[in-house]
């Protein structure tokens, strides 16, 4: 016999390949796909039960080599939920599948900050325009990471790619890993934000690119044990 949580998560994913293949056959945006799902989207799941949908979700049938959008956008929703009812602390883990707009444009509070950790790649545009987030990548973040996202923090213990950041306001950025870069124009458009590094090369790189009076970086050294 089913357990009641393997039931209700069975019955998500049921709604969610309802709501996937009416969504896919308009062609809207990402982001009015998901205000979409916020009015679809009621369950109030606990962060493990999210992480437990985030594998089932993976491993539904795709084309190859395309990230999953629809169902990072179904999660960001069922987070947000989540967080609104008190929940905190998610556990993801993508087990190194393609992920897009994961973390995107969900908010907690400044007193109470949403916080996530990602065991593997972030993907590209994770945390865009998100606010009061706290976030620990245990992997690389892909293209478009942090974009427009505000008042919040990002540990990432692996590489980005180029193009984060843009947008960004009273943000931190902690990287371990090299960057591709961010580019001198949308260095320009970047406020009130701090970057740090251990990475002597990545050091080097955000002090030629991350533009600004209000904006800092910083070369920190890792403590040996």
């Amino acid at each position: 016999m089913m357990k009641e949580d393997d039931l209700e998560l069975e019955q998500l994913i049921d709604k969610y390949k309802r709501i996937e293949e009416r969504l896919d056959s308009k062609k809207n945006t990402a982001e009015k796909n998901m205000k979409i799902m916020s009015k679809e989207i009621t369950e109030v799941l606990d962060p493990s039960q999210i992480n437990t949908l985030l594998q089932k979700i993976a491993i539904l049938p795709r084309k190859e080599g395309y990230p999953i959008l629809m169902g990072c956008l179904f999660l960001n929703n069922l987070i947000q939920n989540s967080y609104n009812a008190g929940y905190n602390n998610f556990f993801l883990n993508p087990q190194g599948d393609i992920l897009s707009e994961l973390g995107s444009k969900i908010h907690g509070k400044k007193n109470n900050p949403l916080k996530i950790n990602i065991e593997g790649n972030a993907g590209i545009f994770f945390g865009l325009e998100s606010k009061n987030l706290v976030c620990n990548i245990n992997g690389d973040a892909g293209y478009g990471f942090g974009l427009y996202s505000k008042n919040s923090a990002y540990d990432v213990n692996g590489d980005i790619t180029d193009s984060f950041a843009v947008g960004s306001k009273n943000c931190r950025y902690n990287i371990h890993g090299n960057i591709e870069g961010i580019n001198w124009a949308s260095g320009l458009n970047i406020w009130f934000s701090r970057f740090s590094t251990p990475n002597k090369a990545t050091y080097e790189k955000l002090r030629q690119e991350i533009k600004g009076l209000t904006n800092k970086v910083i070369y920190t050294r890792e403590h040996k044990s």
